[in-house]
């Protein structure tokens, strides 16, 4: 099942039933539902832009199981946009290294999508639940990925 969750600037307001802050607690103590199989989870909200067309294109190779072209498309979105698009270039990029089963490479892309979260990211309230929620099920599946503990500490200093 996959959910399209615009960004900000199209006017999509949406409320979540819990805060950030027991959200990302949750997460920090590793709680929420079992990850399974390989590659990116199937129950993956992808997250797309109007605005940038390498972050649409780089959700899209993600969604696909096209995890090199989704690096190469979200590294130019990263280099070239800010606010929301940033975020969610950053988010697949996370992503897109865990399904690679290369957590060393996604981890400062992990913490740098949830301490941008943490900020004034620009994407709504559904759409920082679904980077969190995204994040921690592809921690589970790969139990060497730091980027929740380098989180915490990124976010405390």
């Amino acid at each position: 099942m996959s959910r399209y969750l615009p960004n900000r600037a199209e006017g999509f307001v949406m409320s979540a039933g819990k805060s950030l802050i027991h959200i990302m607690l949750a997460l920090a103590m590793g709680l929420g539902p079992a990850a399974a199989g390989d590659g990116a989870p199937p129950n993956t909200t992808w997250l797309w832009s109007k605005t940038s067309a390498a972050v649409s294109n780089s959700t899209a190779a993600l969604a696909t199981g096209r995890f090199d072209r989704a690096i190469r498309l979200a590294l130019r979105a990263v280099a070239n946009d800010t606010g929301p698009d940033r975020v969610i270039a950053v988010h697949n990029l996370c992503l897109a290294w865990l399904a690679k089963d290369q957590p060393d490479a996604a981890d400062p892309y992990c913490v740098e999508a949830i301490v941008a979260i943490a900020g004034e990211s620009g994407l709504s309230t559904e759409q920082q639940v679904a980077v969190l929620e995204n994040i921690e099920h592809m921690q589970r599946q790969h139990p060497r990925a730091r980027m929740l503990q380098l989180a915490a500490r990124a976010t405390c200093q």
